[in-house]
């Protein structure tokens, strides 16, 4: 993604902050069930999903190639990077959460970049919130079996590692529930 493109938010940033909704505790707390270390929260942006897994006791690092949303963040630490080449040491954090974000990244580089900062057997959590239509009451079942079939096994093998990942999925609805999880 060209740098334009990747700090485009940054002018807006405050309102970014105030009107992205925040993300259920208990969601959260199932992309990360059973790590123990550190966290990279990658294309952080306000860092929604950063004070999320803060919240939930873990030292987390928010990385977004723009400074002005890392601004909003907080106390916690930040350091600016792109997905396609994040700046920490390799096998350096048990799991990198990317919320809402994984649409802007380009697997090919994104990937093997997420995988070298993994230690050996790390996690990979996505989550991403998705509007539920005027009283309905669960995903289409069409819908959640493409997501399932889409997201197995859960063990990857990685290129150039020895060691594989474990990844979770959870699509969040706005308004309360989770539509979809796949481990």
């Amino acid at each position: 993604m060209d740098e334009t493109r990747a700090t485009s938010f940054g002018s807006a940033a405050g309102a970014y902050q105030l009107g992205r909704p925040e993300y259920v505790d208990e969601h959260v707390a199932w992309l990360v069930e059973g790590v123990t270390g550190r966290v990279l929260d990658l294309a952080a942006g306000s860092g929604k999903l950063t004070r999320a897994v803060a919240r939930l006791g873990f030292a987390v690092l928010a990385v977004d190639p723009d400074q002005r949303m890392l601004a909003e963040v907080g106390d916690l630490p930040t350091l600016a990077g792109r997905a396609d080449a994040i700046p920490v040491p390799g096998s350096s954090f048990a799991a990198v959460t990317i919320g809402q974000a994984w649409h802007w990244f380009d697997p090919a580089t994104a990937g093997p970049e997420i995988a070298r900062v993994l230690e050996p057997g790390g996690r990979l959590g996505l989550i991403c919130h998705v509007r539920r239509r005027s009283g309905a009451t669960r995903q289409p079942s069409a819908h959640r079996r493409q997501a399932e079939l889409r997201l197995r096994p859960q063990h990857h093998r990685l290129p150039g590692r020895s060691a594989s990942l474990t990844w979770r999925f959870v699509r969040h609805a706005l308004g309360g529930g989770r539509v979809g999880q796949a481990s």
